[in-house]
């Protein structure tokens, strides 16, 4: 508002307000101020899969539960299932169930892959798919490409805040036990007719692997072709 002049004095002109300062356009926020620039590069590789599944799901006409709602399952800690019980012996002796937490396990307890050395799993369910891989090079010709695997707390949350619903709460997801893979090559959240989807659903539980009842079709999580776990339901 103006000031009010003394008798006999113009009065002060208000000033104008300050017009609101735009919205900087993602493209151009510093790179060290993106989530994603601080992701390791095992995660960053599979980002633009990641955004056709998002592309997609938004086209899916029912609207889809987000992973918050998905339990940790059966058999995160240890080896509860028969099918996966095999290859228990390759767990470490001071492997201990329940004495670690979600995203936060020892990288010596962890096991790369020879066909994805950047990858870490529980060194069970890295044997384990170490032989389902083989069978997979066999009929493909080609490696499984592991996009994503271990993440720690700290990786979880960058990547709940970069990717939102696609993402498990931190301290949630079986990433975080080292008992969980996403693959490349899958299709996008909903195709569940790629021929390395089949293939997999087929004959990955023979491994303990396989893609959980909750992410297939009709289940209550978004349906990720992606996303494989080891000694789970």
């Amino acid at each position: 508002p103006a000031t009010p002049a003394e008798p006999g004095e113009p009065a002060t002109p208000a000033e104008p307000a300050t017009p609101a300062q735009p919205a900087v356009p993602e493209s151009e926020v510093a790179p060290q101020d993106r989530p994603t620039d601080k992701l390791p590069a095992e995660l960053v590789a599979g980002l633009t899969e990641l955004e056709a599944a998002a592309a997609a799901a938004s086209e899916v006409g029912e609207p889809l539960r987000t992973l918050e709602a998905l339990p940790v399952l059966a058999g995160a800690y240890g080896v509860s299932l028969s099918r996966a019980g095999t290859y228990a012996d390759h767990l470490p002796a001071a492997w201990s169930e329940g004495a670690f937490e979600n995203g936060k396990l020892p990288k010596g307890l962890l096991c790369p892959l020879s066909f994805a050395p950047d990858a870490l799993l529980r060194c069970d369910a890295a044997a384990a798919l170490e032989d389902l891989a083989v069978e997979y090079r066999k009929h493909f010709g080609t490696d499984l490409e592991v996009v994503s695997s271990y993440r720690s707390f700290e990786q979880q949350v960058l990547v709940k805040a970069s990717r939102g619903w696609l993402a498990a709460t931190p301290g949630r997801s079986n990433h975080g036990w080292g008992i969980a893979v996403d693959l490349g090559g899958f299709g996008g959240v909903g195709q569940f007719d790629s021929p390395r989807y089949q293939w997999m659903r087929e004959n990955a539980p023979a491994f303990g692997w396989d893609h959980p009842t909750a992410m297939r079709p009709g289940g209550s999580a978004p349906e990720e072709p992606w996303h494989w776990e080891f000694g789970t339901e």
